[in-house]
């Protein structure tokens, strides 16, 4: 399947919590309603830029693991499976391989280079 403009074909993914650096999105009911995770499965070329008639590009690629607001994205069937279509706006993170974190891992705050916590 091809997709048309700015819009992404996502393989949606069974929700688990996510880290980003220091940042956990939570494991709860809010956070399932509201984020999914996915595998982006095709992409479309971008929208069309009026000025040039050229196709802006689309930050993400097949094969990329996002998150993204579920509650603007579109469920279709694809060979029996349910799929996403989202636009590239909806996409919030791109993710790298072991961000997704167990739920032990607690809240660290972010330091600057230089600077102490306080606890030295």
């Amino acid at each position: 399947m091809q997709m048309k403009a700015a819009y992404i074909l996502v393989d949606p993914q069974m929700y688990t919590e996510a880290k980003f650096g220091s940042i956990i999105i939570p494991d709860n009911i809010m956070a399932r309603k509201k984020f999914a995770r996915g595998t982006v499965v095709s992409v479309g070329p971008g929208l069309v830029l009026p000025m040039c008639g050229e196709h802006s590009r689309v930050e993400v690629d097949a094969g990329d693991s996002i998150l993204y607001y579920k509650e603007y994205a579109t469920p279709i069937q694809v060979e029996g499976k349910e799929m996403h279509i989202i636009e590239e706006n909806q996409v919030l993170a791109t993710l790298e391989p072991g961000e997704f974190a167990p739920k032990e891992l607690a809240l660290v705050p972010i330091i600057p280079e230089g600077e102490t916590n306080g606890r030295d």
